[in-house]
């Protein structure tokens, strides 16, 4: 079955759910729920707790402030009108860049609307809230027991580990490339985050899971941070390096990328491996050393940083499987 099915499948029984549940206990605004429910929806259980934990905060916190200000402010439909295209726009704004104020301004936006149409009250406020919790919880229950798609850490790693391993090819081939291809290791660090707390999310009844995870995913973070350095680096004095220093340096890659390759092994086997370890690059009377001596000895160092964050991923992927 494909995705859009299953999805168009667990919409269609959320609202179904959400509307006989609203039928049963007669609830008057009942459509507050089911919107919820069918926004909240989703093929991944830790993007619907997510989603439903931004969704039910956004609306107490927006709801109770916009509340307050309507209160505060003097009855005049004109005031009213001001804080309802304030909100609108602020919501459109941070649609993009932040969820949270998105979700928030949005729910200010509905206070006044109604407000201008016909008033609004704390009942009101209570009952959305209300509604809002109950859409969220359909949502969740929908999301755990039909249709859910756990996630799969370890091919997520995997996928991240096979970028680093092609970025690290790409810089020693293509120089001029260099810019362009440290934009695309934030992008993809970016994206790897983002995805991590989706998982995070879905983790959230296995404490111990979820703290291993999020250790392995912050190895990660501190290795690209530190590919982007040695990228860095050899973007300004690539061309002082003399034959025998770009000899040594081609080779330590090439045991990064074996190492690289080991690991992302050992996440498709689920087997133990131990990874060679490089030598550390002593450097000494710095002092005594030309511009271009200095930045060699710093890529050099920072390589072997990058092998001991891999060494730390593969020693802590041994501990896991061995409890």
């Amino acid at each position: 079955m494909r995705e859009n099915t299953k999805l168009a499948l667990q919409t269609a029984l959320a609202l179904f759910i959400t509307e006989t549940l609203c039928y049963l206990f007669k609830v008057e605004k009942g459509y507050w729920a089911t919107l919820t429910a069918m926004g909240l929806t989703s093929l991944t259980w830790g993007e619907s707790i997510k989603r439903s934990i931004e969704r039910i905060s956004m609306t107490i916190l927006g709801g109770v402030t916009a509340t307050l200000l309507y209160f505060v402010l003097p009855p005049m439909p004109v005031y009213y009108f001001i804080c309802l295209i304030s909100f609108l726009y602020f919501s459109l704004l941070f649609t993009i860049s932040s969820q949270l104020l998105s979700l928030f301004s949005m729910t200010a936006f509905v206070v006044f609307l109604f407000g201008l149409l016909s008033g609004w009250t704390s009942e009101l406020l209570e009952e959305r809230i209300a509604d809002t919790i109950l859409g969220a919880t359909v949502a969740l229950v929908i999301g755990y027991f039909f249709f859910s798609r756990k996630p799969d850490t370890n091919q997520l790693l995997i996928n991240y580990f096979e970028k680093l391993r092609s970025y690290m090819q790409a810089f020693l081939e293509t120089p001029h490339l260099m810019p362009s291809l440290m934009t695309q290791i934030m992008m993809e660090l970016d994206l790897l985050l983002n995805q991590s707390i989706h998982i995070s999310y879905s983790l959230i009844l296995h404490h111990k899971r979820n703290k291993q995870f999020k250790h392995l995913i912050e190895l990660l973070r501190i290795s690209s941070h530190q590919l982007l350095a040695l990228i860095n680096i050899y973007s300004f004095r690539n061309n002082e390096f003399s034959e025998h220093q770009k000899t040594d340096f081609m080779l330590k890659i090439k045991q990064t990328e074996v190492n690289i390759n080991r690991l992302i092994e050992q996440l498709s086997t689920t087997e133990k491996s131990t990874l060679p370890f490089l030598e550390d690059i002593r450097i000494t009377h710095i002092r005594e050393n030309s511009s271009a001596q200095l930045f060699i000895a710093h890529a050099n160092y920072v390589l072997v940083q990058i092998n001991q964050s891999l060494k730390s991923f593969n020693e802590y992927l041994n501990s896991i499987s061995s409890r």
